[in-house]
């Protein structure tokens, strides 16, 4: 069956639909509420989900369209000629046949001859005081499909024209936003140079960060009939995942021949990053890492760089620039100083950070930790250590695994005890845990000892390792914790006393020390002969030898 022109369609829809059913339409279309559709080709016939503007998905219209004649058509909602009919023709017309909406709803235009006229009250949906948002996402001009000729403003327009965040508010998942978007863009370049094709795809992972960024705001956000909690995981799993195939594109895409081929599209992508890798205000699209990965992994270049720097600087000398804005603009400082080798000039400007600062510089800290810097991670931790302490506080987990991974590859066990020592009694279950690996069992003990944790404290799988291989070093631990009870003179605390001198009796038979243990006994009795509540629990023991 050949297509119809848009003439056809026009009189079509106008035969079918009223124009207040048809404005209806066309704003569930262009805020996103179509989602699911499904066309049987040999059929004609198209059918979706519909959703009522802000409502819980649960409630949403099936229509079914006949493309053959619209009057054919069925809703679930049990009216002829819906608005929920209207906005599937509508999808129709843009994602398969590409047609301007606009060229329907505008009354007077080419596609409604000269002889055509319609009701004073059918205007334009521009008159409708609630168009707002939907009507920015409505094309004045033809949008054409990319091309390897186009320029990256081009694809942009492109982007926004064929995705309007209104027309995404309403994707319930990660994998349905992610194959939505990504999916229905990049195939568009597969015929082009592979590293143009590259280019291409960062685009459209840029333009998925921004979506992201503008339905994470509260305009889309509480559309989503999320709570607060569960919209920030969800945005959250969507950047990792759109952030994880920037990286692997970024590995796979040739940086010399992108600058010898591209530089125009490379130094377009610099301004894009320019524009948006600093917003005012904190979202769930954490910017800077997309930033310095791409910076890191292909702008890289003398006199481009050079502009950059000098942009940053400027930036940073505003008055009116906040704390927040400040902070990104001095990390994207400190990347040229990484890059170039600039240490001590990279920790000048990490002392000015004004917030949380060490979690900016993770992401150089990965970077060594990715290309086997080893000694220049361990520099970096070590200078780190006194900074974060001196202005943020304490460090948080990922510094302490950051040394981990330094410790596999690298000999640097000196410069972590000293500085874990430096930061105790934070560092201490990360102190503990390694000198467990190490099999450092004594310090492992002496530490418990010197904090006045007992054997109670703790599993006791998490001393197992020294119960199996160093049984008797477990022993001064055990004796000193039991004093440590007996002396809080409490009930309970006699209680627990003689369920470690328990433990302490298996030890000592373990060992085939008997002997010693009944010495002990037999010196806590007396030591402690007044303390009649003790006195009644050692009995209870006694009784269990029995």
């Amino acid at each position: 069956m050949q297509e119809r022109s848009v003439k056809e369609w026009t009189r079509l829809f106008y035969s079918c639909f009223s124009f207040p059913t048809m404005q209806k339409g066309w704003r569930l279309y262009t805020m996103g509420q179509v989602i699911d559709y499904d066309l049987n080709p040999d059929e004609r016939l198209l059918e979706a989900h519909v959703a009522k503007p802000g409502a819980n998905w649960n409630f949403y219209e099936r229509p079914s369209l006949s493309l053959g004649d619209f009057r054919d058509s069925e809703c679930t909602c049990l009216k002829r000629n819906c608005e929920h009919l209207a906005a599937l023709a509508f999808t129709y017309l843009e994602e398969e046949l590409d047609i301007d909406s606009q060229l329907i709803l505008k009354p007077g235009g080419s596609a409604w001859g000269q002889s055509e006229s319609v009701s004073s009250g059918a205007q334009s949906v521009w008159d409708s005081p609630k168009a707002g948002i939907a009507a920015s996402s409505v094309k004045a001009a033809k949008v054409q499909a990319p091309a390897a000729s186009s320029s990256v403003e081009e694809w942009h327009s492109y982007f926004r024209h064929r995705f309007p965040p209104e027309r995404l508010s309403t994707l319930r998942g990660g994998d349905t936003f992610y194959n939505t978007v990504y999916g229905g863009l990049a195939p568009i370049s597969s015929a082009w140079h592979p590293t143009l094709r590259g280019l291409y795809e960062l685009h459209v992972l840029l333009f998925t960060f921004k979506l992201l960024d503008e339905l994470s705001g509260s305009g889309y956000r509480y559309s989503l009939g999320y709570d607060y909690y569960a919209i920030r995981q969800l945005f959250s799993d969507l950047f990792n995942q759109t952030y994880d195939q920037l990286l692997r594109l970024l590995r796979t895409l040739h940086g010399e021949e992108a600058r010898s081929l591209y530089s125009e599209h490379l130094q377009a992508t610099a301004d894009y990053l320019a524009r948006h890798a600093f917003p005012l205000s904190a979202g769930f699209v954490s910017w800077m890492p997309i930033y310095i990965s791409i910076w890191s992994g292909l702008l890289m270049e003398e006199a481009r760089t050079d502009r950059e720097k000098a942009r940053l600087s400027r930036a940073a000398r505003q008055e009116e620039v906040s704390p927040a804005l400040f902070d990104q603009l001095l990390t994207a400082r400190i990347l040229f100083d990484v890059e170039e080798g600039q240490d001590e000039a990279a920790w000048a400007k990490a002392s000015q950070l004004k917030s949380r600062g060490h979690i900016r510089l993770y992401p150089f800290l990965f970077g060594f930790q990715h290309t086997g810097q080893w000694a220049r991670l361990q520099l970096w931790l070590e200078k780190l250590a006194p900074m974060i302490r001196e202005k943020w506080g304490q460090p948080d987990e990922t510094y302490y695994e950051l040394w981990s991974h330094l410790l596999d590859k690298h000999a640097a066990r000196e410069a972590w005890e000293r500085v874990m020592l430096q930061l105790l009694p934070a560092s201490l279950p990360y102190y503990l845990d390694q000198l467990m690996r190490q099999e450092r069992f004594q310090e492992w003990v002496d530490l418990h000892m010197a904090f006045g944790y007992t054997p109670l404290d703790l599993r006791v799988s998490d001393y197992k390792p020294i119960e199996l291989k160093r049984k008797s070093l477990l022993l001064p631990w055990f004796h000193h914790s039991i004093e440590k009870l007996i002396a809080e003179k409490n009930r309970d605390s006699y209680k627990r006393a003689v369920r470690l001198m328990k433990k302490l009796r298996t030890m000592y038979g373990k060992l085939k020390q008997k002997e010693r243990w009944e010495l002990y006994l037999n010196h806590i009795r007396e030591k402690y002969s007044r303390l009649r509540a003790l006195q009644q629990e050692l009995g209870q023991l006694t009784k269990g030898e029995a």
